[in-house]
């Protein structure tokens, strides 16, 4: 049986919470099923300190520039045909043009996760905090928050829908 190819979408792989969960699970994972790999989008290729350790655990650690023209192009070359899952640990305005790309290249498996839900930027417009909230969720088959009330607070009322998951890192 082929290995389910997962794809995590991060910024950098540095001592961060999210990125420290990561790579923990990176070293954890049964490697005989599948194969995980990190997406660091960032401006500049400082992929962190703990990109080495993730490529030791047998992750691809890719960098895609995300200020370069050919960024669009390039998402889509890894994307297409070779994912079956996409994870993407951004904020809802950066994280829906990741998961609008991994649903038009047609990866089955696309899960937002949300690791808190102070986004204050967003505040000031909250018409569009909730539209790329929604799209984004709407976009995915599983959305995961870091508590309860990370979940209550970005989609109220999902409780009722399973598609929900706290997952407490």
């Amino acid at each position: 049986m082929p290995k389910i190819r997962v794809l995590h979408f991060v910024v950098r792989l540095s001592y961060g919470g999210i990125e420290k969960w990561l790579s923990d699970v990176l070293s954890h994972y049964d490697h005989s099923r599948f194969q995980m790999d990190v997406c660091c989008i960032a401006k500049r290729p400082d992929l962190g300190e703990l990109a080495d350790q993730a490529r030791e655990n047998g992750a691809n650690v890719i960098y895609l520039p995300v200020n370069s023209l050919g960024f669009l192009p390039r998402l889509w070359k890894v994307l297409h045909g070779n994912y079956g899952a996409v994870e993407v640990h951004f904020d809802p305005v950066n994280g829906f043009p990741l998961l609008l790309i991994s649903w038009l290249a047609r990866v089955p498996v696309r899960v937002l996760s949300h690791h808190n839900s102070n986004f204050s930027y967003m505040n000031r417009w909250p018409v569009i905090r909730s539209l790329l909230l929604n799209l984004s969720a709407g976009l995915s088959k599983y959305v995961t928050g870091c508590s309860q009330s990370t979940l209550d607070n970005l989609h109220p009322g999902w409780r009722a829908n399973p598609k929900y998951i706290p997952l407490y890192y």
